[in-house]
């Protein structure tokens, strides 16, 4: 898939870059841009890779990292409004983190998210991994930071009583001082992945403030804002694999069938097999991903029995189920109701 940056995030690089005192002349020269066309940046506008990599590697080298970044992520949700709305009015925080997850799918590729609830000691990992280059000139410990701001104003609760802890595979994290007075004091170096966790007692508690009608009224206009975007890539064939496999899904049938997802393609089986290497995917990773995803939403949003559950999304007894449950989540099915 075709690595991009959108439009917004870049020209928001490009205005920090303006506050550290950057010529717009050298920005220009910098990223190619011509700045003076741009008059509302798009989110649904794309701009090559290395064009917003190049933003990322002027702000660290004026010192971006150091000094305002964490501060400027922990405001960003304030700073977008529709964006807050949007993941604030959610029923309860796994939904409100996958939407977070998906605003930054669409702004950017490269940044990769896994979830591990571990119940043995009341614990939820969010862990991030960067996937391109970034990594090189952007902290994962403002990522970290707002993630943990969000959780903390999901609930209006403490940093304290959310128990927030953090890893970094770094010796040490930048602006750390801000970092243990806004976040966590507990931050873990040299660690293998990058990782915030805390009490996992959230993680199943209902927003006593959600808005089904509201969220149904953010959600299309979500899609309004990304629609462009969305049109863009309905040809890339993941793309297209993936939505097969969500309407095999959410149509109940027993089995994600290869031959049939090809059929509806309109190539061979070899031909899509040969498409997803291209891609670094395969077809049984993609039914996976797919059976995850939709194992949470049927078993938060909907009274089917996890018998029912398990049949839907083609395991041939509720013991392989429950099985694949605990190796995505570290949980059982039945502990998510």
């Amino acid at each position: 898939m075709e690595r991009f940056f959108s439009e917004g995030l870049v020209m928001r690089n490009v205005n920090k870059l303006r506050e550290l005192g950057l010529h717009q002349d050298d920005i220009t020269k910098l990223t190619g841009i011509n700045l003076s066309e741009i008059r509302a940046p798009q989110l649904t506008k794309k701009y090559a890779y290395n064009v917003g990599l190049s933003t990322y590697r002027a702000l660290k080298d004026l010192g971006y990292q150091d000094g305002n970044e964490l501060k400027d992520e922990l405001s960003t949700m304030d700073k977008s409004g529709f964006h807050k709305a949007f993941v604030y009015n959610s029923s309860c925080l796994p939904n409100a983190i996958t939407k977070l997850f998906n605003i930054s799918a669409n702004n950017s590729t490269g940044n990769h998210f896994d979830i591990r609830v571990d119940n043995s000691h009341n614990r939820v990992f969010i862990h991030h991994q960067f996937l391109d280059e970034r990594s090189d000139y952007y902290s994962p410990h403002a990522i970290l930071g707002n993630i943990a701001q969000i959780i903390k104003e999901f609930f209006d609760v403490d940093m304290k009583e959310l128990g927030i802890e953090v890893g970094v595979r770094e010796k040490a994290i930048p602006n750390e001082f801000l970092f243990t007075k806004e976040i966590s004091e507990m931050i873990r170096t040299n660690e293998a992945d990058a990782y915030i966790c805390f009490n996992s007692k959230f993680w199943t508690r209902d927003n006593e403030r959600y808005n089904s009608a509201l969220d149904l009224y953010f959600s299309e206009q979500y899609k309004i804002f990304y629609q462009a975007q969305a049109r863009e890539t309905e040809n890339d064939v993941l793309s297209r694999v993936k939505e097969q496999l969500d309407s095999i899904q959410k149509n109940g049938y027993s089995s994600c069938n290869v031959d049939a997802v090809a059929k509806k393609l309109n190539m061979s089986r070899t031909t899509l097999y040969r498409h997803l290497a291209d891609r670094q995917a395969n077809f049984k990773s993609l039914v996976e991903e797919t059976r995850k995803k939709h194992a949470i939403s049927y078993i938060q949003n909907s009274s089917l029995s996890l018998n029912e559950i398990s049949d839907m999304l083609g395991y041939s007894n509720l013991s392989a189920f429950t099985r694949a449950f605990r190796r995505w989540y570290n949980a059982t099915p039945s502990s998510y109701r």
